[in-house]
């Protein structure tokens, strides 16, 4: 391979051409794909519902130049407009990964029945409404506890699911207070 002008070649004997031609993949399968399709600047509003908590539910909206979080029947605006940024920023890079899933035990009429344990629902600028719902993997070896590492998403209507890494998602985890300005 050294010197060579060719990139990407195998040298099998008889072969010698791009290895594209000898594997086949899919990119679509392997490489991590963003889960909302609304890029930040364009949300007008963030929910994160806890389905088992209802009360911590809550939803941050832009409207014009102002933010405002309801929560419930309590309606915020003083908020820190850093926090919020950061917060739409995370929520529009969070990315999912098909290709675990086909590994994985879980299908999607397993865990379509299960409450889960939060859901991100996201409002563009033309209205259109993307969510996410993530539910916790329960450990097969310990009752009553999680996986501590993934968890599983649905997106929109699809009937694939998505695994999430809870270290990508664990930072949206918030709550009202967590955007309240001081």
């Amino acid at each position: 391979m050294e010197g060579s002008t060719k990139p990407y070649i195998a040298n099998l004997t008889g072969f010698d051409l791009p290895l594209f031609t000898l594997f086949s993949t899919s990119e679509g399968m392997w490489r991590d794909r963003k889960i909302f399709v609304t890029p930040q600047e364009n949300m007008m509003m963030v929910g994160l519902a806890y389905p088992q908590d209802p009360d911590q539910s809550f939803a941050i909206s832009r409207i014009n130049d102002s933010l405002q979080l309801k929560q419930g029947d309590r309606l915020y605006k003083n908020l820190s407009k850093e926090s919020v940024e950061n917060y739409f920023m995370g929520v529009a890079g969070l990315t999912a990964d098909r290709i675990g899933m086909e590994r994985n035990e879980y299908t999607y009429e397993e865990i379509k029945n299960n409450i889960p344990f939060a859901e991100l629902i996201i409002k563009n600028n033309n209205n259109r409404i993307e969510t996410l719902k993530i539910y916790q993997i329960p450990d097969k070896t310990k009752p009553k506890t999680f996986n501590p590492d993934i968890l599983i998403g649905l997106i929109g209507t699809d009937t694939i699911p998505v695994m999430l890494k809870y270290i990508d998602f664990d930072p949206l985890l918030k709550h009202s207070e967590d955007f309240v300005g001081k």
